[in-house]
């Protein structure tokens, strides 16, 4: 994922990004839905697919956790953004910034990261804290995140970006204090979705990962709480890596198998710049893309989880469709086409239906300026004069 230096609260303009849902396949890593290029010159989020029903909590290997609608003609998934800022402490203000993604834009997801040392004191949950010698509310704007979300049918993944590894001691207890905070707020829902840990130890391996993820796992579970799990290993791509943790959970009988409530979704996160993550400098270079193909280690990543009974999302795609974004502007021998690599993934991804939840672009919210590459938000304030209405 990006640095932390540069994750940084400034509350600049913001681009578009667009996810459209095809009649054939998915859009994006975890359910049926397809990614497509609009025909204007600035990439814009648009609707996505009808509205479903959440599902009530499955216990059945047999069954995926989010069913697609009863009626359906086209395959389902979540895509959508995550709001970056709130990792600094900022909640993304639930009218501003994060309705018009949802109500205009047709997205399918939210996902807010967010670090647990800005909601729990290592005792219990922190509901203000001081950020700049202000009070700043947590749990409560994070609540109506989650309120908004779900009542329009919206999925809300929660995610600790704190890059700890599974084993951290505190981990689990900050997950069963908060989870049981959500539990007795909203009880069951499917909708809400806990990513235990971003990018966990940024790629460091743990010789007990498999042992650490079920004992967290177990943990979660025994405290009361029902909610999806998302986990995942590695560092901002592993989608070309996850083989490592898939081969020692393998060890203690599979991933599918150390959730008894069987609610486990795998993530992965992809940026296809050849010069890493956001290392195009926010806007000094382009970001450089080697060709218009989609990289094998997407459909390699979801073969790997389709054979594990295992439903998986990209919780974190780089696809900036700002000014400067690559979608556009990104460069790279041979040239690079935006609108060739987008109509690849949704052939690649139509393949996965069932398995493919769906996919969460990285960038959106207050903290990004004009010229950072992955930027995928509109100008503020200025909704009326995107193509979104």
């Amino acid at each position: 994922m990006i640095a932390n230096n540069q994750k940084s609260a400034a509350a600049l303009a913001v681009c578009a990004f667009s996810f459209a849902v095809s009649a054939c396949g998915p859009e994006s890593s975890k359910a049926p839905g397809s990614i497509v290029l609009p025909a204007s010159e600035t990439a814009t989020i648009s609707a996505l697919a009808p509205a479903v029903a959440p599902v009530a909590s499955n216990t059945s290997a047999n069954n995926p956790i989010y069913s697609p609608p009863a009626v359906a003609a086209k395959p389902f998934f979540r895509n959508g953004v995550s709001m970056s800022n709130s990792i600094n402490g900022y909640i993304e203000d639930i009218t501003r910034f994060v309705k018009p993604y949802i109500v205009n834009a047709g997205a399918r997801a939210i996902r807010m990261p967010l670090r647990r040392k800005n909601l729990w004191n290592g005792v219990a949950l922190t509901p203000v804290i001081k950020l700049n010698g202000y009070d700043t509310p947590q749990l409560e704007p994070i609540f109506k995140n989650i309120e908004l979300s779900i009542s329009n049918d919206v999925m809300f993944v929660i995610d600790d970006h704190t890059y700890s590894q599974y084993a951290e001691p505190d981990l689990l207890k900050f997950w069963v204090a908060f989870g049981t905070a959500l539990q007795q707020r909203f009880g069951n829902n499917d909708l809400i979705v806990l990513e235990l840990q971003n990018e966990s130890g940024k790629g460091a391996w743990d010789p007990a990962y498999a042992q650490s993820v079920k004992a967290l796992v177990a943990g979660i579970r025994a405290a009361g709480i029902t909610y999806p799990l998302a986990i995942g290993w590695g560092n901002w791509n592993n989608v070309a890596n996850f083989g490592q943790a898939m081969a020692d959970l393998d060890k203690v009988g599979g991933p599918g198998t150390i959730d008894p409530l069987n609610r486990l979704i795998w993530t992965g996160h992809h940026y296809p710049t050849t010069t890493g993550n956001d290392q195009a400098k926010s806007g000094k270079s382009n970001p450089e893309i080697s060709g218009s193909s989609v990289s094998p280690a997407i459909p390699t990543f979801f073969d790997g989880c389709k054979a594990r009974r295992l439903q998986c999302m990209i919780t974190e795609i780089g696809v900036g469709g700002g000014a400067r974004g690559w979608l556009e502007n990104g460069s790279g021998n041979p040239e690079f086409n935006g609108k060739a690599w987008f109509k690849q993934y949704d052939e690649i991804q139509s393949r996965y239906a069932g398995t493919v939840v769906g996919t969460i672009v990285w960038g959106g919210g207050s903290a990004w300026p004009d010229t950072y590459p992955f930027k995928v938000e509109y100008q503020k304030d200025g909704w009326a004069h995107t193509n979104l209405h």
